[in-house]
């Protein structure tokens, strides 16, 4: 934990001097920093070795079988991209994951700088690497890290209306991680450019209200059809179960409430696509407090929060209560950090932050 401690701590610190415009090229910094700590990483997160030995076997046959191959859905661009890395020998899959680490970072950049008002880059960084199911669990979660980044810039085709485009990336994203298909969903964002009305946040404040109050039983007739006809996601069921503590749901619906109150009825065309994905990503997010599996598709909004929160923050024009927003967010985030380490799910693998080089 000291040692993604440290990273974070310095990759937040590079995008501060950014924002305050002390250091021209921070953010640069920033990314480049979190870049040398998903590059060098081994062993680190629950499924880490897992990619490794499937990485080891895909390569062991001199043809390529897919007969001969076990793999969750059967998902081909992961199955060939290993096979492009194992042309580098035995560090192939060392290469892999650097480059999987620069890709990432790139996206993440671009994301940012274009979206995310310069003033808060700092918060961006912050939220990417402190909330632990931003940057550690989906480094871990390997394929589902590279859909989410494909459907990343996707979000591009949304903003700029260009729905083919969008239905190409994100059938190119579910080539690594099958779950990407359900982003489809998102392609009614192309079509719509009006403001959010208040109808609109009401309904969404509703049905948050609702997800956060109903019990977890009331699904369980959706984890029974998820165990049956998706059993290799059963374990993750279980797994997000555990991690269900309970604890802030009111400080985040607080936040959930603000944002969705300083949507309504914006005149700027790229902020309300952003604020329709925004919403989309709290629904998926609170779903997955009773849904344990939907927390899985919940990974891949989680980075427009980088961006909802920043433009909210310039929209309150009281300074008082827009630290207290900022700080409530703050308190949760850190919260969920360190009790991310303290969870018997994720501690074991997460503990240590180890190196390539303790293994070359």
């Amino acid at each position: 934990m000291i040692g993604t401690l440290i990273f974070n701590s310095i990759a937040v610190f590079f995008a501060w001097l950014e924002s305050n415009g002390k250091c021209k090229h921070g953010l640069k910094f920033s990314l480049f920093t979190i870049f040398i700590f998903l590059a060098l990483r081994y062993d680190f997160g629950n499924d880490y070795m897992g990619y490794f030995e499937f990485f080891e076997d895909i390569n062991s046959y001199k043809t390529l079988n897919l007969n001969l191959i076990t793999v969750k859905g059967i998902e081909f661009g992961w199955i060939y991209l290993n096979r492009f890395f194992g042309l580098f020998g035995e560090h192939g899959f060392f290469l892999m994951v650097a480059f999987l680490a620069g890709v990432t970072c790139y996206i993440l950049y671009r994301f940012i700088k274009k979206y995310v008002p310069p003033k808060y880059y700092w918060f961006a960084i912050f939220m990417y690497v402190f909330d632990p199911y931003y940057m550690l669990v989906l480094s871990s979660a390997m394929r589902q890290q590279v859909a989410g980044i494909i459907f990343l810039r996707a979000t591009d085709f949304i903003v700029d209306n260009k729905p083919l485009k969008y239905i190409i990336a994100i059938i190119v994203a579910s080539l690594f991680h099958s779950s990407a298909i359900i982003l489809l969903i998102l392609l009614v964002f192309c079509f719509i450019n009006s403001p959010i009305k208040p109808k609109v946040s009401l309904i969404t404040a509703f049905i948050l209200f609702l997800l956060y109050v109903i019990p977890s039983s009331f699904f369980a007739p959706a984890e029974a059809v998820v165990i049956k006809y998706a059993h290799f996601y059963e374990g993750y069921l279980y797994e997000e179960k555990s991690l269900k503590l309970g604890l802030g749901w009111a400080l985040t619906l607080f936040i959930y409430g603000v944002i969705l109150f300083y949507i309504i009825n914006d005149k700027s065309k790229l902020n309300n696509k952003l604020f329709y994905l925004g919403i989309s990503a709290m629904i998926f997010s609170s779903l997955g407090m009773v849904v344990p599996l939907a927390s899985r598709y919940s990974f891949y909004f989680l980075a427009l929060g980088l961006v909802v929160y920043p433009i909210v923050f310039i929209k309150i024009k009281n300074p008082i209560f827009r630290l207290c927003v900022i700080s409530s967010i703050i308190i949760l985030t850190v919260y969920s950090f360190f009790g991310f380490f303290n969870t018997p799910v994720w501690v074991e693998k997460f503990y240590n932050y180890k190196t390539i080089f303790s293994y070359l």
